[in-house]
């Protein structure tokens, strides 16, 4: 079986999924550019992918030789997001293709996410009965695609997955970390102040990597305030550097007003560090209710620092961290990400056998 992705570029959120799933199915790749301008700027490493056969900025005039086979099954990133995922999710319709929308959640605030609000609808109104499944990251991207008026049982449970050099021999320092631009969107000078507020809440440093506007601003918090603790802002490191520095640190911040997903929360996790995140990221479902970490709600500095009171007394040890390292490995590598998808395929286009809809190895819970 071929399955064709349309998508925006070549995503590090995604190869080393659509690589486990190689070893499943025939994979194309179909991309607009290899790296979209922010990447670029932010100086982003472009993903290595000698092991998927790609096909970047195909002429939009030729895409009707990627649906000579009625037999292919063709996923889309959203609809009409992109100019080439959208043209092809028109010649899709057109050849009658086997269709398929692997998608994160919409912010719905303010006029714009009316407006999207609206666009949405209209669009499963228009292609609705042609999408055969959704896989939407997280508890938001279900919410997002049942406010569009799906029907539940066209929706899975989906996330992005990505591979991790594991070492169970890290030792944590008493240290915490935050992974992310430097913007307002991820609340990096709030997450700051209050750290400064409470010392640290006993924690004798806190690390900071990424580059963004609030750089300025955020040095000058760090420098009026004399904190007890050690603040270092590292700026942008490779990938295996994040991670070393990750599995290094005892928590993981994402306190995002909104985030479609937030990979680094999948690092964080299998690398035996637990995450608070906000409860308007869409990774939030691998830490809910769990040791594996906490959720507050997005912008309540009170709640989280109430939440830090009383993670502060947890006194994790090595077994801990083995624990929510262990549960990664089983629920969230790309292989087990794979494995899902397969079945989701299966379920939604093997009509020979009567097959009952798959469950996210992560949730266990049937949406």
């Amino acid at each position: 079986m071929k399955i064709i992705f349309w998508q925006n570029i070549i995503s590090p959120h995604q190869v080393d999924f659509l690589k486990a799933l190689s070893f499943h199915h025939e994979i194309l790749l179909i991309v607009e550019e290899i790296q979209d301008i922010e990447r670029k700027k932010d100086h982003w490493e472009i993903p290595q992918y000698n092991y998927l056969k790609i096909i970047i900025a195909p002429p939009l005039n030729s895409l009707d030789q990627y649906f000579e086979n009625a037999e292919d099954i063709h996923i889309f990133s959203g609809i009409s997001a992109y100019k080439t995922v959208y043209s092809g999710f028109k010649k899709a319709e057109v050849h009658k293709a086997k269709i398929g929308i692997v998608s994160e959640p919409i912010n719905f605030d303010g006029i714009k996410g009316f407006l999207k609000l609206i666009r949405g609808n209209f669009q499963r109104l228009k292609y609705g009965h042609k999408i055969k499944f959704i896989a939407a990251t997280g508890d938001l991207g279900i919410t997002t695609y049942t406010k569009f008026g799906y029907r539940k049982n066209k929706l899975f449970q989906w996330g992005y997955f990505v591979d991790h050099p594991l070492n169970n021999n890290v030792r944590k320092k008493n240290q915490i970390v935050f992974v992310g631009q430097l913007t307002d969107r991820k609340q990096i000078l709030q997450l700051t102040n209050l750290l400064i507020e409470n010392n640290c809440f006993g924690y004798n440093e806190f690390l900071i990597l990424g580059v963004g506007p609030d750089l300025s601003a955020l040095q000058n918090i760090i420098n009026s305030n004399k904190a007890d603790f050690k603040i270092s802002i590292l700026g942008r490191k490779s990938k295996l550097e994040t991670i070393e520095i990750i599995a290094e640190s005892k928590l993981l911040f994402l306190p995002s007003l909104f985030d479609g997903w937030g990979v680094v929360v999948n690092e964080a996790l299998l690398a035996g560090t637990p995450v608070i995140t906000s409860d308007n990221v869409g990774a939030k479902i691998l830490v809910e209710n769990s040791d594996r970490g906490a959720v507050f709600k997005a912008g309540d500095y009170d709640q989280l620092k109430k939440l830090l009171e009383n993670w502060s007394t947890k006194n994790y040890v090595e077994k801990d961290y083995l624990k929510i390292q262990n549960w990664a490995v089983e629920k969230i590598t790309p292989a087990v990400a794979a494995d899902y998808f397969s079945k989701i395929i299966s379920c939604t286009f093997d009509k020979n056998v009567e097959k009952e809809k798959p469950i996210a190895p992560w949730v266990q819970k049937q949406i």
